[in-house]
């Protein structure tokens, strides 16, 4: 009977891809006579393991995934291959398990902090001047001359932002610079909608303060 060793020759020699020789130690463990009986779908056969896991007796102890067989195909169609080569894939499933992994957790923060930007940007473009619209309008209904109240504070609010932009060249690059952006976020909310609403809601209260004779 031949060895392993001279079995693996015999089917590569004639390949035009030179296989190369074995080490002196993978000789040594297919030549070591430690071979197992296995069974796959009611065939046996014999598996001799170049691993170092003693717990592992036969392939199918390990799942389909984490496996990939080899069956050389230097032989006649007619003939059984007598050697089948079983690689262990498990430390790059491992691998790819740990990167699916991270990658999920990499989505579901980006998924978390995207959530987190659009709510703040919901509650200060869209419910809080809807909260603050419905509180002057309960307020107007209470006392019609809040609407005045509320028309003077928007009055000095429009005239402290014209002060701001006046001062605005005797300040420094970098105040400047920051004032020019607080002053056009500040008129991109005075566009809002919302800004609109509410000033209609202030002048409808006004003009119902004139109706009561104040």
């Amino acid at each position: 009977q031949k060895s392993l060793e001279a079995h693996w020759q015999h089917l590569f020699s004639s390949s035009l891809i030179p296989p190369g020789d074995l080490s002196p130690q993978l000789r040594g463990e297919l030549n070591a006579g430690s071979l197992r009986l296995c069974e796959l779908t009611s065939t046996h056969y014999r598996y001799s393991s170049l691993l170092d896991e003693p717990d592992l007796a036969c392939p199918e102890q390990m799942r389909l995934e984490e496996q990939s067989l080899v069956m050389p195909r230097l032989v006649e169609v007619n003939q059984t291959p007598m050697l089948l080569l079983v690689f262990d894939l498990r430390p790059w499933m491992l691998r790819s398990a740990v990167y699916n992994i991270l990658q999920t957790v990499f989505i579901c923060a980006i998924l978390a902090v995207g959530a987190m930007v659009f709510s703040h940007d919901a509650n200060v473009l869209v419910l809080q001047p809807i909260e603050r619209m419905i509180s002057k309008v309960e307020k107007i209904r209470d006392n019609p001359l809040y609407a005045l109240k509320y028309g003077d504070e928007t009055y000095r609010e429009k005239q402290e932002q014209e002060g701001t932009s006046t001062t605005i060249s005797q300040e420094s690059f970098h105040k400047r610079f920051k004032s020019c952006c607080r002053r056009r976020s500040s008129e991109k909310v005075q566009t809002l909608e919302t800004k609109i609403l509410e000033n209609a809601i202030i002048k409808l209260g006004k003009l119902l303060a004139l109706g009561f004779g104040e």
